[in-house]
């Protein structure tokens, strides 16, 4: 039997983020931008029911969606937010997802191949260099290199987007092979320095600070098994 809307309970924690990896789930084939931006809408009675959980919740499903985008091999676009709001068309019980690409400093657009060393930029926000893991609140997002050259800039049609206008709309170039990565600069105005020194191409090396225009990536890579380089 069917409960009456006023006595059915507010959706949990799991049902939520249930529903949430469902929906991250119909982006695996990377193929598309990945959404960073998630919308929770609930009845107004479950809103006032769990006002005093939805802080937390919203912290605990960010980081569970940061997770599954490892887990399943796709880049995020950017930080990723989940935020709860009221809907007045909604019964008690029920709730509603939504999701979008919220535009801040980057948005990846190509899904991540696995490399030996793991060859990766680490996009800080705020356009300054920080160490520290990419899934420390979300600032630092980590976007692996795939086989094959991968364009910086700000052109829709680059591989790592760029939302500065300092960056050119094709910056640089990353040739990348499992033997190494090397960056040229595609002729841009503001140029391209690889910690301090100004670069027109470069082989990278673990903890390059590559800096276009104003905005600040840093090159990581593991040490490989058998090579000489990083």
């Amino acid at each position: 039997m069917r409960l009456p809307a006023l006595l059915r309970p507010p959706p949990s924690l799991s049902d939520v983020e249930l529903a949430l990896l469902t929906e991250l789930g119909r982006y695996a084939d990377g193929e598309r931008h990945v959404p960073n931006a998630w919308g929770i809408q609930l009845s107004a009675r479950d809103c006032r029911r769990r006002a005093g959980d939805l802080p937390r919740w919203s912290s605990a499903l960010a980081e569970r969606l940061v997770d599954e985008h490892a887990h399943l091999g796709l880049p995020a676009s950017g930080l990723v937010t989940v935020s709860f709001s009221a809907a007045a068309d909604l019964i008690a019980g029920t709730f509603r997802v939504s999701c979008g690409i919220a535009t801040g400093q980057a948005v990846v657009v190509r899904r991540k191949d696995a490399l030996p060393g793991r060859p990766r930029l680490v996009l800080p926000a705020g356009g300054t260099a920080r160490q520290g893991s990419p899934r420390a609140a979300g600032i630092d997002r980590e976007v692996q290199l795939p086989v094959g050259t991968f364009v910086i800039g700000r052109d829709q049609g680059a591989d790592l987007r760029l939302q500065d206008p300092t960056v050119s709309p094709r910056h640089v170039e990353l040739e990348v092979t499992a033997d190494g990565i090397r960056l040229r600069d595609l002729g841009t105005l503001n140029g391209t320095c690889v910690d301090g020194v100004p670069v027109a191409s470069v082989d990278l090396r673990d903890g390059n600070r590559i800096e276009l225009g104003d905005a600040v990536i840093v090159f990581h890579r593991d040490p490989v098994s058998g090579s000489g380089r990083p």
